[in-house]
């Protein structure tokens, strides 16, 4: 994200004539009660410190209490908002103002003795934190400004609720793929966390990772594409949500294209920070989009023989006081997708089910389920066959028995983490010896460590029941996939 656009700096003015209007009728919009923006910055800069403490960056950190709403990804927040870089002076001063009259007091600055040590080490080479995100200073790492600017719109929807997109509660009808390449089987390229547009001199993974699944000798251009969402920063109306997904996206699956209709992609908590507007408006709405046999909704039902193919929208109704970053369908907020549910799987009870969500309803090691995983299968009924999720940055197979996926019918779901075609990250350390992992993304990139290669999987549905899973890797500036990890299974109830 570069200096303030048009649209952020517009933002900018409109929070500050609002807090002004608050300040001097002492009141708070009703979305702002209840956990503040302030006390998850906190958590989330004490998950860091914790975390640095633990691999020896850090000698000592706070206390590792009080972290509901923390996420490590917004670590750095405060230290930008106390220290932000000269062409973000404006943009840091309006986040300021709003924390402190969210909680009615000056900020505690951060501890700037603790953030030299961390700087000093960045320079020296960059930390991987456990789960394999890169404390750095390069684009879309974790000490890039731009995740820190997501504040702003943030806030703005805070004060202004009215301006979010309306969620759509008419999808379409339960829609029946077809097949493609080969008689009686359907392949689906799936790829997460894909929208960071090129950002490096080769291209970028974005772009290798699209080639590779449009464009490769090695794999048949697979029938269907899913995106399982996030668009970066905040996939703004005014520029992302195309500039970063749609004039990424391959050209003959617009409407019109020899590939039209074989596109679709879900909601996460990146396009949440603009309202979800850039992604109901600009990826959903116009008439030629890629995404059009959605009909504008941000869940969908796919069908193929037996199989029933569950998109979900986990963002939509997440807390912005958690920055979005929990999973939920909307629990007490909203019964659209519970219900809709329902009706779609009738007496399955997640049998021959896939789902896919940009959430995680595990947690990233396998070792505990998240409120998703329980709020999702009580809406289901059951357990799912299988679970395609993003939001973590990394490719992960978990085994066929693990725990934490074993349902309260009994049932075991085989869940993966397909969350890495783009974002750069490195060797998570967190999944070293952790049992029930059958892959992970480690492979290192070649000239470009810490980052190891990013990815995407490919499953193919057959009318006969069988399933097959692909899991790929593919290096910057390259077009080849390679196979990583394959899997087959004949579902029993045909």
């Amino acid at each position: 994200m570069n200096t303030p656009n048009a649209d952020l700096q517009n933002k900018i003015n409109q929070i500050r004539e609002q807090l002004q209007h608050l300040k001097t009728t002492d009141t708070k919009p009703k979305v702002v009660a209840g956990p503040s923006l302030n006390q998850a910055l906190q958590a989330s800069e004490r998950m860091l410190f914790g975390e640095l403490n633990k691999q020896g960056v850090l000698k000592s950190s706070p206390p590792q209490i009080d972290l509901e709403g923390g996420n490590i990804e917004f670590g750095l927040s405060l230290f930008w908002t106390f220290n932000p870089p000269e062409d973000y002076e404006d943009v840091f001063a309006v986040v300021k103002e709003f924390l402190e009259w969210e909680t009615g007091g000056r900020l505690q600055a951060p501890l700037l003795d603790d953030y030299s040590t961390i700087k000093q080490q960045i320079d020296l080479g960059g930390i991987v934190m456990s789960d394999g995100s890169i404390l750095g200073f390069g684009k879309y790492e974790m000490a890039d400004v731009g995740w820190a600017v997501c504040l702003v719109y943030v806030i703005y929807y805070s004060l202004f609720p009215n301006k979010k997109a309306p969620f759509n509660t008419a999808p379409a009808g339960v829609i029946d793929l077809v097949a493609g390449t080969y008689q009686n089987e359907v392949s689906i390229a799936i790829l997460g966390d894909w929208g960071t547009g090129d950002y490096t001199s080769d291209g970028g993974p974005a772009k290798a990772v699209m080639d590779a699944i449009s464009k490769s000798a090695t794999i048949d251009n697979p029938d269907y594409i899913i995106h399982l969402g996030d668009v970066y920063y905040a996939g703004t109306e005014s520029s992302e949500e195309n500039d970063n997904l749609l004039q990424m996206w391959p050209a003959d699956r617009f409407a019109g294209g020899k590939m039209a209709g074989t596109s679709f992609t879900l909601n996460s908590n990146h396009e949440m920070y603009d309202g979800a507007n850039g992604y109901f408006k600009i990826a959903l709405t116009p008439a030629n989009t890629p995404f059009n046999e959605q009909q504008k909704a941000s869940f969908f039902a796919l069908k193929f023989g037996d199989w029933m193919m569950l998109g979900l929208d986990s963002a939509y109704y997440s807390s912005a006081s958690t920055l979005f970053m929990d999973g939920t369908l909307g629990g007490s907020k909203s019964s659209v997708q519970k219900d809709w549910l329902q009706q779609v799987v009738g007496g399955r009870k997640g049998k021959d089910v896939i789902l896919l969500t940009h959430h995680n309803p595990i947690s990233f090691d396998g070792l505990k389920q998240e409120p998703l995983w329980n709020e999702v299968l009580t809406d289901l009924g059951g357990t799912p066959d299988y679970w395609y999720w993003g939001h973590v940055h990394l490719g992960v197979v978990y085994g066929d028995q693990l725990p934490a996926a074993k349902g309260p019918d009994g049932r075991f779901a085989k869940v993966r983490c397909s969350g890495n075609a783009a974002i750069p990250n490195g060797a998570p350390s967190g999944l070293d010896g952790k049992p029930n992992i059958d892959y992970y993304s480690h492979t290192p990139l070649k000239n470009k460590e810490p980052r190891v290669r990013n990815g995407f999987a490919v499953i193919t549905l057959s009318l006969d029941g069988q399933i097959k899973e692909r899991f790929y890797e593919v290096s910057d500036g390259s077009e080849e996939p390679v196979e990583v990890w394959k899997s087959s299974h004949q579902k029993t109830t045909v």
